[in-house]
């Protein structure tokens, strides 16, 4: 490494210490979502010939991206990480991210110049964008009343099962039948029998009428 890369270094980690100390002014802050493009703003007043721009990541340790010139947008240094920038907008003091990735790119950004002094330019903070949130709304229905299910008529043929089921209910009715029957005949029997035992006189035999002239002795 030449002794400009080194002197550049140096002059990074120095400007590190000074914004983790809080000697400059709070950060602007910009909410990102992922992989959108973002612009990262940093003027110096007064700045010399050449504008070096790092970052702090959160996840990581300073980064050093490129060193521009302050005249012409023209990139005279670039770092690891150069590839993910674009210089279209560096003539307005502008520097692109291309497409933001919450995991690698949060973090602080800045630019510093060396003329006589060493001067640093605003310091912007890019974190990511809230996820939206979403409120749940449970909406209550009334129940509603059971339809009734419509009778439908089999239309299938009796099976033999429900013809067995029809003879084991019928059969005890016709054998009480057939006893209430045959009771009543027996009743009818007993009580002839009885009456004719009681009154023997309606069931004697009636005299016969003797012919005229002829006397009768008695009943034929």
């Amino acid at each position: 490494m030449d002794s400009k890369s080194v002197f550049m270094f140096g002059i990074l980690l120095f400007g590190t210490a000074v914004l983790s100390a809080g000697a400059s002014a709070a950060p602007f802050i910009v909410k990102v979502n992922d992989k959108s493009p973002v612009d990262i703003t940093c003027k110096i007043q007064g700045s010399g010939p050449t504008v070096v721009w790092f970052r702090v990541p959160d996840k990581s340790n300073l980064e050093y991206i490129a060193s521009l010139s302050s005249v012409n947008p023209v990139v005279k240094k670039e770092g690891p990480v150069f590839h993910f920038f674009s210089t279209e907008k560096i003539s307005a003091h502008i520097l692109v991210l291309k497409a933001f990735n919450r995991s690698a790119d949060a973090g602080l950004y800045s630019c510093l110049s060396q003329n006589r002094d060493m001067m640093f330019g605003g310091v912007t903070r890019l974190q990511p964008e809230d996820p939206p949130t979403t409120v749940k709304t449970t909406i209550t229905k009334k129940p509603e009343p059971p339809t009734p299910n419509p009778c439908t008529c089999p239309t299938q043929p009796v099976s033999v099962g429900q013809m067995q089921c029809s003879v084991l209910i019928l059969a005890p009715l016709a054998g009480v039948c057939g006893l209430l029957l045959l009771t009543l005949l027996c009743t009818v029997l007993y009580c002839n029998s009885v009456r004719t035992r009681r009154c023997p006189h309606h069931y004697k035999r009636k005299p016969r009428m003797p012919a005229p002239g002829k006397q009768t002795s008695g009943y034929i």
